[in-house]
């Protein structure tokens, strides 16, 4: 069974994100990756995601600016409205 990412295409109005919900908000995800991994306070995955012996090698600590955060954040929520009427 293989698993199809989906696009980004509109991922503002997706949410909440992650497998989980546990995010409600695109600049909370793009922080999670700029740590290189989440914080979870909660349940069996608790702990610092970013020293997880599980995680995936490339998930790796980067800057960003808040600016460039911000920025980020802004490309994700634009929205094609043409593909909300398909």
């Amino acid at each position: 069974m293989s698993f199809r990412i989906p696009s980004l295409r509109n991922v503002a109005l997706t949410g909440p994100y992650y497998h989980d919900g546990s995010e409600d908000e695109l600049l909370d995800v793009i922080g999670n990756y700029v740590r290189g991994g989440r914080n979870v306070d909660f349940g069996d995955c608790k702990g610092e995601g970013s020293v997880h012996p599980l995680k995936d090698s490339r998930m790796k600590k980067f800057r960003l600016s808040n600016n460039e955060k911000i920025g980020v954040d802004r490309i994700f929520k634009y929205t094609y409205r043409y593909f909300l009427s398909l």
